[in-house]
């Protein structure tokens, strides 16, 4: 009965989403000087599902730190192309962004997308060179790709975790960029039956489970520094604010831009995801370039 009942809605969401990123795009243009390398195989066999982007800055010295960024979308919405121009944003703050798609639910469940973001992060460690990359790797991701982005690279810093999950590792971050994001799959709200419709039948006797819950996958995994960013209007702010709770409790690093409830003087309103749709507003320009230093800082510092 869930997964009828959440079938229906996804096709909703998927519709609803749709319209929503046609509105946000609407009009908007890309910026001068940030060269594209567009749908590149890292996953052979699943389509479009295993293309990926990358965009670096035509002034951009050799050996650029990487940014490696994954779409969000609730696990059931999304493509690459919707991060564009934030990719662009980041390009253009001096490093190599790679953008992944990858298989959607019902296509596959949250394993096969662990699967195919550690295929991607492996891809990035051995290619990224060959477009000016270093060997510095951070992970950017909003809402349900800032819950992806998390368990693959702690699947990726443990063989505890790979072997749990039995995913193959891919890199170890340096450092998170989490915009609106979605981190524990035991949420208490609606967000609870979306992550059980993306986990495979019989999932309570993996061995895994246990670490569906983020006090659990924290408990093994050492976070690497994390900028987060959250606001009022975003739908996903319980999860930030139970996320911060987390981190702050186990003493990890971390800084979090959170916007509140009002119009600012351009009348722009701080809704889920607001940096990714808007990266051309003053104030997200100065987000993307205060969490661009916060990484960078970070890897000063290791």
């Amino acid at each position: 009965m869930l997964r009828s009942v959440m079938y229906v809605f996804t096709r909703i969401l998927r519709r609803t989403m749709t319209s929503f990123d046609a509105k946000c795009e609407k009009g908007k243009t890309l910026p001068d000087g940030v060269k594209e390398y567009k749908d590149i195989t890292y996953n052979d066999g699943v389509g479009a599902d295993g293309l990926l982007d990358v965009y670096v800055a035509e002034n951009a010295l050799r050996g650029a730190p990487v940014l490696f960024d994954i779409h969000g979308g609730g696990l059931v919405y999304g493509y690459k192309e919707l991060n564009k121009r934030f990719c662009y944003a980041l390009a253009k703050q001096g490093f190599a962004v790679v953008s992944v798609n990858y298989r959607l639910v019902p296509k596959t469940d949250f394993i096969g997308q662990l699967s195919d973001v550690t295929k991607a992060m492996r891809w990035t460690a051995e290619n990224i060179g060959g477009y000016g990359g270093g060997s510095d790797y951070y992970v950017c991701g909003d809402s349900a790709g800032a819950l992806l982005g998390l368990y693959a690279s702690a699947i990726s810093s443990s063989v505890k975790l790979a072997d749990a999950f039995g995913v193959e590792a891919g890199f170890a971050p340096l450092g998170f960029f989490f915009v609106s994001g979605l981190y524990n799959l035991r949420a208490k709200n609606y967000i609870r039956h979306l992550c059980k419709y993306a986990l495979p039948k019989g999932y309570k006797k993996k061995a895994w489970y246990k670490y569906t819950d983020a006090c659990e996958l924290l408990g093994e995994y050492a976070t690497p520094p994390i900028f987060l960013t959250s606001s009022d209007e975003d739908m996903l702010k319980d999860q930030t604010d139970a996320f911060v709770t987390l981190l702050s409790a186990l003493g990890r690093d971390f800084t979090l831009d959170f916007r509140k409830r009002a119009k600012n003087e351009d009348g722009h309103e701080y809704y889920h995801i607001y940096p990714i749709k808007n990266p051309e507003w003053r104030e997200c320009a100065d987000l993307i370039g205060q969490a661009t230093d916060f990484l960078t800082k970070s890897t000063a510092n290791v």
